[in-house]
Formats: C-alpha cells, structure tokens, sequence
C-alpha cells in the first residue's frame, strides 16, 4: 500500500466525534437556510426594481463601474453632482447577480458626451470637475447626486467622504415600477423617482460580505411579511425563516459551528469607558475580561443570552491575555490606534480541501479573532460581516484561497489551524 493511501486510511478510521458531527449537520442546516434566503433575495430585488450593484472605489482599478463627478456649491462646498454607472462584465464576483444583470439587459448605451452636454451652461465652461476625461465612455445609467443615499446601517456623511477618497462600495439602484406580484414593469423613464442606496466598507473583502448582507436582509424582510400575513389570516405559516436579521442568522453560526464568543472592548485610557463594555487593561498591560457579562452591550438577542452562561475560572476571570507577550506584542499596537475592538474567540477550526476553507471540528484551545472599529456601531457591523463572510465561505458561496482572507484584519497565528488530512465530502459550491 504506497504512502498516500495509508494516509486516507487512517483518516477514514478515526473514530467519529460528535461534537464535530453535530457541527456538521448545523452547517448543512445553515446551508440550505442561507440557499433559501440567496434565492429569495433575487426574487425581491426583481419585483421591488432593485438592480443588481454597480462597484467603485480604487481597489477595482479600471474596473470600476461608478463615475462620480463633483460639483460646487455657491458657497464653495463641494457636493456629488452626478454619478455615472457602467457595466463591466468581471467587476461581479457573484454568479446568480451575474445572470440577473443580463436578464435585465443592463448595457452601456448612454453617451457621456451627451450627459455633460446637457449640463453646460451656453458659452460658459463645464461646472462639474473631472468631466473632461470622461467624454469617451459610455455608461447604463446616470443619476442626480440628491438620489444617492447611504443604505441602512450608513452614514451619509461618511458615505461622500467613502466615495470621495475612493474606497471600496457597491451602489443599489432603485428602479421605480408598477404592475403586481405575476407582472412587474419598470418605469425606465421615471428617472426623478429613482434613488439609490450605497453600502462601502474599507476592503473589498469586507463589501463582498456587505453586498449579501444587503441582499439578505430584503429576504429576511420579506420572508417576516410572508409570515405576519398567514398569521392575520388565521392560517398557521409554514416553517419558515424565524431570523430577526442577518445578525441573528451570524449569531446562529458563530454559536452553532464555530462555538464563538464575541468580546467588545475600548482602546481608551479612561477606565469608566473600558469597564462599559467587556475587557480592562491592566497597568501591567494584561487584557481581563471578568463574569459576569453585561447582556445590555450585545446587540444580537442569541448572544445577549448566551453570556449568561460564561462563567469564567474560579476568580471569575473569562479571559486574561497580556498584550507584552508574543504574538499579542506584535498585534497590540495595532489594535490600539483604534477607539474598538472586539475579541471573537472561537473554537471552529479551518482546515483547507481543494484549495478551499472549510469547517472542520473544534480546537481543544481557544482562536483569537481581532476586528477593529472607529466607532462601537461600526464594531457591530463589523462583526456581522466577519461571521456573515466566513459562513458563506466554508459553504463554498464565496471563493477564497487564503483562510487568512477570513479570520479577521489582525489575528492570533494559532488561527489558521489546518488539518491536511481532512478527508470529507466538501459542500456544495455556489448554486
């Protein structure tokens, strides 16, 4: 028998942990949940006229799909006076957005030329900057600065200042329709009841995850009217989707798969600002995190809940890490330019097949996770997104090379755990 197969041998006649079997069957079960969600998102941005996303930002380099131009206000500020979209076939990573885009026919026809025509006063030089590059390109659509605003859980503010300095972002546009659930047209030439919404976030890994939070929630939303509307009817609704939000559904999978704890702390020297949330540092430069944890700073029910149950050691003590020792040395620093921070300690391990992450089993010592944030809401949507990205990697939704690309911007090295003999069925990959 060669080498090889005394390897898958012995894989094979290891004796079947339950703990990792139950683990298993829970992601199975999230799978077909988020599959569910993944189909009826689609079904939602069709009949409410919501366009698959256009993206911009520096990272995409020329494949940037967003042209803002900027104007100014008579007062000398400077506005976002128009945005131009165009397609561009690779800039979508997700297949099932891919083939919407070509069901809805969404092609560059519209000449700019003629778009910055029409905004030029006669005889006087055009208002917007950068306009002048542009007059070769063709683009899908271009909407009115006023029409674009930040999704749910954005901030306007920071939305101009994100688009401004070219970060990551992806753009909904919301076409306005009419008909009902059998028929649904758009109102192409409606353009003044267009709007759009934006979400951006500061790596493109993180606006992947956003982009199917966004899609996610509309499923959610719609799947909780589905079910108010049996109940009023006096009909029992079917079993369903029983998601509050796309947080609860990340709660589901960091309690259920990867047996995970999410820490909130602040980096600030003001003692009544650290104990507010869950981790003190010491004047010897150790993290403490001590029982009992307050409910009251965990916004996601489940997890609230779930701090009950942490205990800690005898002293009461959850967590105690010194930041002066390796590898917290090194990471630290880098965690402490940041106002926030959460510590997601998990048990969940990574392992590598096909040159794909997935979940395999639970470590007998616990995986740090760092996520840092300038403000504590950002903390949570953060958090969301970390949990919500690596579930829709390790069911094979997005594709990744690198477990790096998913246990957080700074992480503890004993993390990327892998095991290379891990030898089960992968899941399937995206529909």
């Amino acid at each position: 028998m060669s080498k090889s197969k005394k390897k898958r041998a012995s894989s094979r006649s290891k004796p079947i942990n339950s703990a990792r079997t139950l683990q298993r069957e829970a992601l199975f079960a999230m799978r077909e949940e988020l599959s569910y969600l993944h189909d009826l998102s689609i079904l939602s941005m069709v009949d409410k006229g919501i366009l698959p996303p256009f993206y911009g930002g520096d990272p995409l380099d020329d494949m940037s799909e967003v042209l803002p131009l900027w104007g100014m206000t008579t007062d000398g500020d400077e506005v976002l006076g128009m945005v131009m979209l165009r397609t561009l076939p690779d800039a979508e990573p997700n297949r099932s957005l891919r083939e919407l885009r070509e069901g809805i026919e969404l092609t560059n026809d519209m000449p700019v030329s003629e778009l910055l025509g029409s905004l030029r006063p006669k005889d006087q030089p055009l208002p917007i900057e950068g306009a002048d590059m542009l007059k070769g390109l063709h683009v899908a659509l271009a909407l009115p600065g006023e029409q674009i605003r930040p999704a749910p859980g954005y901030d306007k503010a920071a939305m101009l200042v994100h688009i401004g300095d070219e970060k990551p972002y992806a753009i909904f546009v919301h076409v306005p329709t009419t008909g009902d659930e059998e028929m649904v047209d758009y109102l192409w030439d409606d353009l003044d009841n267009f709007r759009a919404e934006v979400v951006f976030e500061t790596t493109p890994e993180a606006l992947e995850a956003a982009v199917w939070h966004y899609r996610l929630s509309l499923a959610i939303a719609d799947e909780q009217v589905e079910q108010a509307a049996a109940v009023e009817a006096g009909i029992a609704p079917d079993e369903g989707i029983a998601l509050l939000s796309v947080a609860e559904l990340t709660a589901d999978f960091d309690i259920m798969i990867m047996h995970a704890t999410r820490l909130y702390g602040s980096t600030s020297p003001i003692r009544s600002k650290q104990e507010a949330l869950d981790v003190i540092r010491t004047e010897d430069g150790e993290l403490i995190v001590r029982a009992p944890l307050k409910a009251e700073i965990e916004p996601v029910l489940s997890l609230a809940e779930m701090r009950a149950d942490l205990v800690g050691n005898a002293d009461g003590i959850i967590l105690q890490l010194d930041t002066e020792a390796p590898p917290a040395e090194q990471i630290w620093p880098q965690i402490r330019v940041h106002p926030y921070f959460c510590l997601r300690i998990r048990e969940g391990v990574f392992t590598m097949r096909g040159g794909q992450p997935r979940i395999d089993g639970f470590s007998e010592n616990n995986l740090l996770e760092w996520i840092v944030a300038d403000s504590l809401l950002d903390m949570y949507r953060l958090v969301t997104l970390q949990s919500l990205r690596q579930f829709l990697v390790v069911i094979g939704r997005i594709h990744i090379r690198d477990v790096s690309q998913i246990i957080g911007s700074e992480a503890d090295t004993d993390s990327d755990e892998i095991d290379p003999e891990f030898s089960s069925e992968p899941l399937d990959d995206e529909l």
